[in-house]
């Protein structure tokens, strides 16, 4: 892998993307920036709904606060999808049913995450959020109602101060309950 170091004043397309393999297409970008806003800002568009491969996309960009809509719909791969992204406050994805084999890594020291809206189900692995202690309540509600109703056996982690923050005892174990099917641990 060779890396880039691009900067937000370097960051100018001028082309929408579409790209069809986005294996760490914005990995180590190294300034402080919301690639929504340098997109908006651009005039661009960046769609990823055709991408199989969305590996490292974001990995190690640890400056990035806000990233647009991800469209994972037809990927087969995306560990590490996000992972050391430490200045990350937004990010919206869409999934599909029986794609994106592993979900557990992508959010690993993601520590700022606020607002995370998971459009679709999550039924393929579970998913661990339990570095992301900021989360917000819709958030974590929004993850909880994406997860499958009928997949057994795989458990999502929160992170506790996120849930306690976010929720009271007898809301979260409301929201819990709904997917009884799942291990839903808090670390």
């Amino acid at each position: 892998m060779v890396t880039l170091l691009v900067t937000a004043e370097a960051f100018k397309p001028k082309y929408s993307m579409s790209p069809t393999n986005c294996t760490y297409m914005f990995a180590k970008m190294v300034d402080t920036m919301s690639l929504t806003e340098a997109l908006e800002q651009a005039g661009v568009v960046l769609d990823t709904s055709l991408s199989n491969n969305h590996t490292g996309m974001f990995f190690e960009s640890t400056r990035i606060t806000e990233i647009p809509h991800i469209d994972l719909s037809k990927s087969a791969y995306a560990t590490n999808l996000f992972n050391y992204c430490g200045s990350l406050k937004k990010v919206e994805i869409t999934v599909a049913a029986n794609t994106v084999p592993n979900y557990s890594g992508w959010f690993t020291r993601c520590d700022v995450l606020e607002d995370l809206k998971v459009n679709g189900v999550i039924d393929k692995s579970g998913l661990t959020l339990q570095q992301s202690p900021k989360l917000s309540a819709d958030s974590i509600a929004n993850v909880v109602n994406a997860l499958s109703s009928t997949t057994s056996g795989l458990s999502v982690t929160f992170s506790k101060t996120a849930v306690d923050n976010a929720f009271t005892t007898e809301k979260w174990a409301a929201l819990a309950a709904t997917k009884s099917n799942w291990t839903i641990n808090l670390v």
